[in-house]
């Protein structure tokens, strides 16, 4: 671009160098001419002098113009390919941001879920016994739920379901549908608690009933479902299957049950 500016110097160094002789000759030619007219002639010339030195000069400033313009046209197509890079570094550091950024809310979701895991409310059952199996008697059925978890567990309901399985099938095969009203609720058990719920036998048991759960021909069950809320919300369901074999079945009457293969669930 020097090279260039030189150039447009010189050029304009040799016109204005022709205008000034052109000009000399003029004002000298003006000196042919009567006195009256002598000094516009001479006035003329170097006005016309004047502004054509000035448009020389507009014209090698409009020439420099140009050569700056092609110039920044080169530099701004040679930043071209660093402009494309740093965008294209941008856009790796923003998907990496966003990666992170899943990576970050699914080990909030994972801590989360592990801490509601630890400090949940557990409710189960256990401890299913039965008294009076013997003939004329009422029996006495009880089992109790307790919550082992960290918290407590809110607005539960039991809701559960003498049954037999006769026929050869399993306490495990037999369905059971639910015949009676909720037999336990409470507003809420606290962490390590516990309550007692029992089950109503309708009638004195006959002869021939106890006879026939002693030798298994008959299997006395239980079958009940426990829903609850957690201190987080979420709405829990329990299920539970059980059934008394006669193995654990005492002389006086009293026995324990044993969870079925199926039928026990809970979340």
């Amino acid at each position: 671009m020097g090279e260039s500016a030189g150039q447009h110097r010189s050029e304009a160094q040799k016109q204005t160098s022709h205008y000034r002789s052109a000009t000399q000759q003029r004002v000298a030619d003006c000196g042919r001419q009567p006195q009256a007219a002598r000094a516009h002639c001479i006035d003329d010339a170097i006005s016309s002098f004047h502004e054509e030195q000035r448009a020389e000069r507009n014209l090698d400033a409009q020439r420099e113009a140009a050569d700056w313009a092609w110039w920044v046209l080169i530099v701004s197509l040679c930043q071209a390919p660093i402009t494309l890079a740093g965008v294209i570094l941008l856009l790796r550091n923003v998907s990496q941001t966003d990666e992170a950024l899943r990576e970050a809310r699914n080990a909030n979701s994972i801590a989360r879920e592990t801490g509601e895991r630890q400090l949940r409310a557990y409710l189960v059952t256990r401890k299913f016994s039965v008294s009076g199996i013997m003939a004329g008697n009422v029996p006495k059925i009880r089992y109790e739920i307790a919550n082992t978890g960290q918290t407590p567990a809110y607005k539960f309901i039991v809701k559960s379901q003498l049954f037999f399985a006769e026929g050869g099938k399993s306490a495990s095969e037999t369905k059971v549908r639910f015949t009676k009203d909720i037999d336990c609720s409470r507003t809420l058990l606290g962490a390590g608690q516990s309550v007692a719920v029992p089950i109503r036998y309708e009638a004195p048991i006959a002869y021939d009933e106890v006879i026939a759960i002693q030798f298994g021909t008959s299997t006395l069950g239980i079958f009940g479902v426990v829903i609850y809320w957690d201190a987080f919300g979420k709405r829990r369901r329990l299920t539970f299957k059980v059934y008394l074999d006669p193995n654990y079945l005492e002389d006086n009457g009293c026995g324990v049950f044993t969870a079925c293969e199926r039928g026990n669930s809970g979340d």
